[in-house]
């Protein structure tokens, strides 16, 4: 899957790949379902859906948690200040707390 999407995408980045398993994970879902918007029934046939992803792009089983984000990983939220996109919050999956930015920082 992996040399697909770079001989697809030449400057293709690992956010790549997880875009290409979101849209197939979601793909498989709406097949599942019938419906593309039967939201109620989607949002519950898209963990199944990602999970039974045999060959992920990302290189790793895709599992998600309760409440749909990928778990087992941590997160950061940028914010836009000053006419530049910085680090704002960091989500510390293995301790479950999200984490002030105790001084921005550019993202570039």
């Amino acid at each position: 899957v992996n040399s697909f999407i770079d001989a697809q995408v030449p400057d293709s980045s690992i956010y790549t790949y997880y875009a290409y398993d979101a849209t197939f994970t979601l793909a498989n879902a709406i097949g599942a379902v019938g419906s593309a918007t039967d939201v109620d029934r989607l949002a519950l046939a898209i963990p199944a859906a990602a999970s039974s992803i045999s060959l992920p792009a990302v290189g790793f089983q895709i599992m998600l948690d309760e409440y749909g984000d990928l778990a087992g990983t941590d997160f950061v939220a940028t914010i836009f200040r000053d006419g530049d996109f910085v680090y704002d919050t960091y989500y510390d999956n293995s301790a479950d707390v999200l984490l002030q930015s105790s001084q921005s920082r550019s993202c570039r």
